[in-house]
C-alpha cells in the first residue's frame, strides 16, 4: 500500500536527529547559496564501503553527491578518504568534472571520465613512447577533447 510504502521510505532515509527544515548552520556554497548539511558523511562507513569495492576490484571510483554544486565538502571528504586508501587509480568528482546543478548528466559524465581517463592515459603513454625522445620536447603535441577543444598531450 500506499502508507507502507512511504513508511519505509521515510524510516530508511530519514533521520529523527536530524534538525527541522531551515534550522541549522548555514553554510555559503560555491554559488553563493546558503545550505544547511542536514548530516555528515560517517568517514569508517565510507573508508568500510570504500574497502569492499578495493576488494572487488574496483580501481576507478565515480563519486557524485546531489548538491554537490554548490556545496561539494561532502564529496571532497569521500574523495580524500579514497585517496588516503592508495587503491583507486582514478578518483573523479562530479562538482570538479562538471559543476552543473542537474546530478543525472553530471553523474553520466563523471562516470565516463572515471572509466576513460586512465584509459587515455595508458594510450598517451604508449603514443607518445613511439617518438623520438627530442621530438615531445620539441614539438606541440594536442589532443582533441570531447568539447571540440585542443589540449597539450601531457596535460
Amino acid at each position: 500500500s500506499k502508507e507502507d510504502v512511504q513508511q519505509n521510505v521515510s524510516s530508511r532515509y530519514y533521520n529523527s536527529n536530524w534538525p527541522k527544515a531551515g534550522v541549522g548552520k548555514r553554510i555559503r556554497g560555491v554559488t553563493g547559496e546558503k545550505v544547511i548539511p542536514l548530516c555528515s558523511p560517517d568517514p569508517d562507513a565510507i573508508r568500510s564501503s570504500l574497502q569492499s569495492l578495493a576488494d572487488k576490484g574496483i580501481k576507478s571510483l565515480a563519486i557524485v553527491f546531489l548538491h554537490s554544486y554548490v556545496y561539494p565538502d561532502h564529496e571532497i571528504l569521500v574523495g580524500n578518504i579514497a585517496k588516503s586508501m592508495d587503491c583507486f587509480t582514478e578518483i573523479s568528482l562530479s562538482h570538479e568534472v562538471m559543476s552543473m546543478v542537474k546530478v543525472v548528466p553530471r553523474g553520466h559524465t563523471v562516470s565516463a571520465a572515471a572509466y576513460l581517463t586512465p584509459k587515455i592515459t595508458e594510450y598517451l603513454a604508449g603514443f607518445t613512447k613511439g617518438f623520438d625522445s627530442g621530438l615531445m620536447s620539441n614539438v606541440r603535441l594536442d589532443f582533441m577533447k570531447s568539447d571540440g577543444g585542443l589540449t597539450p598531450v601531457n596535460d
